[in-house]
């Protein structure tokens, strides 16, 4: 199966197998909507910004909400 979601909640976000960056540009008096696979680092930063801003607390938000996630999907995993 495959599933689509879009959120604001990071917490959601940390268990996605893949993360994007939804966002809107204007360029010459048009409007593009544009998209942009996040990884690493910069999944992080996301993930910190979507807790409230890129600081060292909220990067350290993220990267729990990431291990966490990847943890409770490991533990799923080995029950399947």
């Amino acid at each position: 199966h495959q599933v689509l979601c879009g959120t604001h909640l990071p917490q959601l976000a940390a268990y996605g197998n893949f993360h994007f960056h939804v966002y809107k540009q204007v360029q010459e008096g048009r409007t593009a909507t544009n998209v942009e696979e996040l990884e690493a680092e910069r999944r992080m930063v996301e993930l910190a910004v979507m807790f409230g801003g890129d600081n060292d607390v909220n990067r350290s938000a993220a990267q729990e909400a990431l291990n966490v996630a990847q943890e409770t999907k490991n533990l799923q995993s080995k029950h399947l």
